[in-house]
């Protein structure tokens, strides 16, 4: 199949390293970034959007929020997510809220094991969706075999910073030590020293994300189309 295409569209830079590991030049590859609509989502993670979500779950302004969106499956790993929360080192901070928002097979279980500061939102509609990312401090993802994230895309959009694991493919475009942080795969005792100095620092995080995400954006995808049609027509 590749050897009848002349162009290709690389949705990140871990698709354009898949392309060219079977041998595709790398004149061939055009970037079109995996992007989501960040007008709609940062237009909508308002303050008072977040001041919503926190009324609605019982959560104080000045609580702190961890969150997690996406379904409640074996791979996402929401459990690594709740292990590195409870190991965490709090003496100096006060444990921040866990916020679930999604549905899934694990969900019950979760649920059965969970204690105080654990929220579970169960599915939310996208259009309710800036409102969680608004309110949260820091936004998880340590799934593995992920192969991009959206979540990632419309939480920094919504400016907040990311933790995601070496297996989400966004993060290796979207995610360092200015936007979040990145970290092996299965990594619980990085996550769990990572938690507390990385809400010391979320304002920032989250400012950077939202500069970060700017750039990978529709318009990056239309001028990445455009550049692939006229080198092959």
């Amino acid at each position: 199949i590749f050897g009848r295409c002349r162009g290709f569209l690389a949705v990140g830079s871990q698709n354009r390293a898949y392309y060219r590991s079977h041998g595709v030049a790398a004149g061939k590859i055009f970037d079109m970034p995996y992007a989501v609509d960040n007008d709609y989502f940062g237009a909508r993670a308002t303050s008072e959007a977040a001041a919503q979500v926190r009324a609605r779950h019982g959560i104080s302004a000045a609580r702190k929020i961890v969150l997690y969106a996406g379904k409640l499956t074996a791979r996402k790993h929401a459990d690594h997510l709740v292990q590195a929360w409870r190991q965490a080192d709090w003496k100096e901070h006060s444990r921040p809220v866990l916020l679930f928002v999604g549905d899934g097979e694990l969900r019950a279980q979760l649920e059965r094991d969970s204690e105080d500061d654990m929220i579970f939102a169960g599915f939310r509609n996208q259009s309710e969706m800036p409102g969680y990312y608004a309110a949260a401090d820091l936004f998880v993802l340590m799934a593995e075999r992920e192969p991009w994230g959206l979540a990632v895309n419309e939480a920094m959009a919504c400016g907040t910073g990311v933790v995601a694991s070496n297996d989400v493919g966004a993060a290796h475009d979207l995610v360092d030590d200015s936007t979040g942080l990145r970290l092996p795969t299965g990594d619980i005792a990085g996550l769990t020293r990572a938690l507390p100095h990385l809400l010391d620092r979320s304002d920032a995080l989250g400012q950077a994300a939202r500069l970060r995400i700017a750039r990978w954006d529709f318009g990056a995808d239309v001028e990445g189309l455009k550049s692939a049609l006229t080198a092959i027509l």
